[in-house]
């Protein structure tokens, strides 16, 4: 449910992101998205007492360096090359990122249920990015798709090894904390490589940043995060392959951009994925997770 709530904040994200790509800095954009988020999300962390110790903090900040560092530079700078829909597609392959190093780890069993839904929602997104898919492709096309390609794996990266700490921290916490840490990293980088500069922005542009800061970063991952605290890394994933959804109808209407029919086979073949990953059979084996 929380996890449904916050698609239609990520797709516009996408879209927001996608109308001001060739306008920012795709670092400057990063930092400025959660460093408004970091803003945003501060007061969560003055009434906490020290409820966890300081080696999940060492955890949490090189987490949130990879995704709300390394995660937000890459796509920015991803979409610079593709279209926002097909952007959102690459990002569906982090369920099956996240199974697989779960897997790997052994913080995660398999089933039969799971890797049919992880196969559909995988056959789904290479449908829709190959030939006659989301967007044609252009000579820089393979950029944009190798960066989303490191963007999805940021993002599973993160999924896996936040869960443990999860059951310690909460999760408004771990995402300030995270945010944080991000935003600090993305300084740093923008600074040590004298990028530092107010972008010319129109008011939409602005608007948009805003935008990413508040819902599409502070809201949004607060929501995501919290309900991975109460599922599994696979599971809570696997939702974000309904991203295509809201950025492809957000992206015909602000951008004109219009997928071929390729991407709506893709689409059912998400969602077949979705429900069969969160299918529930009579006699289930219960995913195991290291804490």
């Amino acid at each position: 449910g929380v996890q449904t709530c916050a698609l239609p904040i990520f797709g516009a994200s996408v879209v927001a992101t996608r109308f001001i790509a060739n306008d920012i800095d795709p670092l400057i954009l990063a930092f400025l998205r959660y460093l408004i988020a970091s803003l945003c999300l501060a007061p969560a962390l003055v009434p906490v007492r020290a409820s966890f110790c300081r080696a999940d903090l060492v955890r949490i900040a090189p987490l949130g360096v990879i995704f709300f560092g390394l995660f937000p530079w890459f796509f920015s700078a991803g979409l610079q090359y593709i279209p926002a829909s097909r952007g959102a597609l690459w990002l569906a392959t982090m369920p099956a990122l996240t199974f697989a190093i779960a897997f790997a780890l052994r913080m995660e069993t398999a089933s039969q249920h799971k890797i049919i839904g992880l196969l559909c929602a995988s056959v789904g997104a290479a449908v829709a990015i190959g030939p006659g898919g989301a967007g044609a492709r252009t000579a820089d096309a393979w950029m944009g798709d190798l960066l989303l390609l490191l963007t999805a794996a940021c993002g599973a990266i993160y999924f896996v090894f936040s869960r443990p700490v999860l059951t310690r921290v909460p999760a408004l916490v771990m995402t300030a904390l995270s945010m944080m840490a991000g935003a600090l990293f993305l300084g740093v980088v923008a600074l040590a490589s004298n990028r530092v500069a107010a972008p010319a922005l129109s008011f939409a542009g602005w608007l948009a940043v805003l935008f990413l800061g508040t819902f599409g970063a502070a809201i949004g991952f607060s929501l995501w995060i919290w309900a991975l605290k109460y599922s599994t890394p696979t599971r809570t994933a696997v939702f974000l392959a309904l991203n295509p959804v809201a950025a492809t109808l957000l992206g015909a209407l602000v951008l004109g951009e219009h997928p071929p029919t390729a991407f709506y086979i893709a689409f059912v073949l998400v969602v077949l994925g979705i429900v069969f990953v969160n299918a529930r059979p009579d006699a289930p084996a219960r995913l195991e997770e290291k804490a």
